[in-house]
């Protein structure tokens, strides 16, 4: 063969060379990992044919591609439950049921769990272990779902039952009786009193005396007026101190003769010694001609501030004859000139009655634990009396 034509073909040789080597170089320069995986399983066999040395080295480096895959899939996996929980409906009050299986279509009510789960999940796809999806896997698993009959522990946690709506416990559980007003009773005391009136034109003075005894148990109170030449008149009232203030038991009005009314609570009935009058009905708050003004006064006494002028106070009130109907109105305070001396009181007026031509005014002591410090009667033909403290003393 002639020299030149060997030079010819050994050009020809290096140039087809150097025209593959640069046909390998340009995916090397934008693409390192892919040229890396070309070049030791596609590219160099095209080169030159493997040989037998060449073989273990390809194996070995086989592994090293495999790792980079993974993660996509393993990325893909950390967020398909926070896909699936966030086409959750809310409920309230439901139960979280069990998670579909992976890659079922079926959706499930968001609950206050579904929170938690989404924050998992979250946390695996942020997180760069590959144990991620084991931590979702591990979350406590979700209770079965209830009955749609049955009455979640959050739905009454929510609206909670009221008992006293019921009709069962309205029915069992009766009302509560309400509290007695607070009371102040005054110590034993004996009050003294000037005494001047009118009866039938005829004016008169006379000497009085208001008596009130009490063990906190039982009490006694005796009201007397004694006139010169014309005799005495005496009135008592005898009970029980209870709660609810002065029970009196007995009641009983001294002039020509005696005339006396039982009041028996338990029957709730009064009778009186006249037989031509019926028993009559009473509450639990009555009181007689008498204890009114004790009771009155202890009221007034435990809460002045609560009686201010204008307020009305009602009291059934029995007498020897008959039970009526007793209001009082708070006038507002006076300061009175007694023979006592100057003196601070609460005046009350007692409304008269339908047919009742009597006006009665009352003042109580502020200094003298709202005893009666001046009791005045009047009557529509011009009869009156006023009995006025001229002093007091511990019997």
């Amino acid at each position: 063969m002639p020299r030149h034509a060997l030079w010819l073909l050994g050009a020809a040789v290096l140039a087809l060379h150097l025209w593959a080597l640069q046909s390998l170089s340009l995916p090397v320069a934008h693409a390192p990992a892919v040229a890396d995986r070309v070049l030791h399983t596609r590219v160099l066999p095209t080169a030159r044919a493997p040989s037998p040395r060449d073989e273990p080295a390809a194996h070995a480096q086989r592994p090293t591609a495999k790792p980079s895959a993974p993660p996509r899939r393993r990325a893909a996996s950390a967020r398909a439950p926070a896909a699936r929980t966030s086409t959750a409906t809310a409920g309230p009050g439901s139960v979280t049921p069990a998670p579909p299986p992976q890659g079922s279509s079926g959706t499930r009510a968001d609950t206050p769990l579904d929170d938690y789960e989404r924050w998992l999940a979250d946390m695996a796809a942020r997180s760069p272990d590959t144990s991620a999806p084991a931590r979702v896997a591990d979350s406590p698993p979700a209770p079965e779902p209830a009955p749609a009959s049955e009455a979640t522990p959050l739905a009454q946690e929510k609206v909670p039952a009221t008992p006293a709506t019921t009709h069962a416990d309205s029915v069992a559980t009766p009302a509560p009786a309400p509290m007695p007003p607070p009371l102040r009773l005054p110590p034993p005391t004996r009050l003294a009193f000037e005494v001047s009136g009118r009866v039938k034109g005829f004016d008169y003075h006379a000497r009085g005396e208001l008596v009130w005894k009490t063990d906190g148990t039982h009490y006694q109170l005796r009201q007397s007026i004694s006139m010169l030449f014309l005799g005495s008149r005496a009135q008592q009232s005898q009970g029980l101190v209870t709660a609810r203030g002065l029970r009196p038991e007995r009641f009983t009005d001294e002039a020509r003769k005696e005339r006396t009314a039982q009041l028996d609570f338990e029957t709730h009935r009064v009778r009186f010694s006249d037989g031509a009058t019926a028993a009559a009905d009473i509450g639990d708050d009555a009181q007689d001609r008498l204890s009114v003004f004790v009771q009155l006064g202890a009221l007034i006494a435990a809460a002045p501030q609560d009686y201010p002028q204008g307020t009305r106070i009602r009291f059934e009130t029995v007498g020897v004859r008959r039970v009526d109907h007793w209001t009082f109105e708070v006038q507002g305070p006076e300061v009175l000139h007694l023979p006592a001396g100057d003196t601070p009181a609460l005046k009350l007026q007692r409304l008269p009655q339908d047919g009742d031509d009597q006006t009665d005014e009352l003042w109580l002591g502020t200094g003298l634990s709202y005893l009666p410090v001046r009791i005045r009667l009047s009557q529509g033909g011009g009869d009156w009396v006023d009995l006025q403290l001229r002093g007091h003393e511990t019997p």
